[in-house]
């Protein structure tokens, strides 16, 4: 399948895609069945490798190196930092979490650098494995939680993260890669279209299944943006796909639901309704606190420390090696771990190609790859912004940068 020069540089992302799953799966079997040495898992071990050959990769081909030595002692004053103000920290924690966004950061340049010199023919494959990558958690996370092999997302209710470890990392990943397995069916001329419809309803069983928010919003906001479009644009043909894939998906539901029902006695909707009536009432009905999930008193504690910090604190950051739980709001983490340097250097990127993107807005009313990216991006670092788990983490924010790298590539051009 990889027989072009092109194709070969583009076959280190395809390797990346279908290697995360399987690593992360690793992971969660050596931590919750084996429940082995957290700081060695077979996922750490490996992509720590990758990370080594992603900086050899930066550096044979000269990318952003300038950026990247800056970015490096943007991070080394913010342990200075810390010494300076005589604050206690955990260097090793510190490096580890730092490390992550590193990981992510490099993706996105790697990633741009390979996928710009690729002719026209390589984005249906992109897509392809993008959502493959999906269908492999989401079969992990349904065979599992079917026969009764699973691990909880949360302590109570239906959710489940399958074998895996993270559950809100799995909802950051299936819901970004939801809306591009969907464009497939609509736009795909060389797939089988039985086959993508299957690999649709796995990943929207596979969000419905891990329960969080995020998840819910991408099924729904993925419905909801394509048909907008097909009615904005009034494609008949378009619709009538449409219709044939709301009814098959709410027959998969509904089959999937009676499935469930049976084997585990549950019912998936009022499970899920009693689920958020729990949390409203955990919550004391605190709108904020809710949405949020408590992530608002996470945030006022670190926010304390910062807000009573002298202003090299300030400039420079806390550090994450100070602070005993994170936030899990990925930019107010950067803001208040690393400070206001921090904030400018490390997201200046993330921002620059995002704002290129959005400049092309006006593509969104007639352009369907358009409007697919966006709403991607949207549930990849909307849910970064509130929810975390996507600067910080390197499996789902492998997904979230990559498509930030394509989408540049397409819309932007650096």
């Amino acid at each position: 399948m990889l027989e072009t020069k092109e194709d070969k540089g583009l076959s280190l992302i395809i390797y990346l895609l279908i290697l995360n799953p399987i690593l992360d799966l690793l992971t969660g079997l050596y931590l919750n069945i084996f429940q082995l040495n957290s700081k060695f898992t077979p996922g750490i071990i490996v992509r720590n490798f990758i990370l080594l050959y992603m900086i050899y990769y930066v550096w044979k081909n000269k990318i952003k190196i300038k950026y990247l030595i800056l970015l490096a002692m943007s991070f080394i004053l913010t342990n200075v930092a810390q010494i300076y103000s005589g604050v206690s920290t955990r260097l090793f924690l510190e490096i580890q979490y730092f490390i992550k966004f590193l990981y992510n950061l490099l993706i996105l340049f790697i990633g741009y650098e390979i996928i710009k010199k690729q002719n026209n023919n390589y984005l249906e494959k992109l897509f392809y494995y993008f959502t493959i990558s999906g269908v492999m958690y989401s079969l992990v996370i349904l065979i599992s939680f079917l026969t009764g092999t699973d691990f909880k997302t949360y302590s109570h209710g239906l959710s489940s993260k399958g074998l895996f470890f993270a559950g809100n990392d799995l909802a950051a990943i299936l819901a970004v890669i939801y809306p591009i397995s969907v464009y497939l069916y609509f736009k795909s001329r060389d797939l089988n279209i039985k086959w993508v419809l299957f690999y649709n309803i796995t990943i929207m069983l596979g969000l419905i299944v891990v329960g969080t928010r995020v998840a819910f919003l991408a099924v729904f906001l993925t419905f909801i943006v394509y048909f907008i479009f097909i009615t904005f644009n009034k494609d008949k043909n378009m619709l009538k796909k449409y219709v044939i894939f709301l009814i098959i998906s709410y027959l998969s539901f509904f089959v999937f639901s009676y499935v469930a029902e049976v084997t585990k006695g549950i019912d998936i909707i009022d499970n899920s309704i009693q689920r958020q009536q729990m949390n409203l009432e955990k919550t004391k009905y605190d709108s904020t606190t809710y949405v949020l999930s408590s992530r608002n008193i996470k945030f006022k504690w670190a926010y304390s420390d910062y807000k009573n910090s002298n202003i090299v604190r300030k400039i420079f950051g806390i550090g994450r090696g100070t602070q005993e739980q994170t936030v899990e709001m990925d930019f107010v983490e950067v803001w208040l771990y690393y400070g206001v340097v921090g904030l400018i250097i490390m997201t200046y990127y993330i921002f620059k190609y995002g704002f290129m993107f959005l400049f092309k807005i006006s593509n969104i009313k007639d352009d369907m790859l358009y409007l697919v990216l966006f709403t991607s991006l949207f549930l990849g670092f909307g849910s970064s912004f509130l929810a975390g788990h996507v600067l910080f983490s390197v499996s789902a924010g492998t997904y979230s940068f990559l498509l930030l790298a394509l989408s540049t590539k397409i819309y932007a051009k650096e």
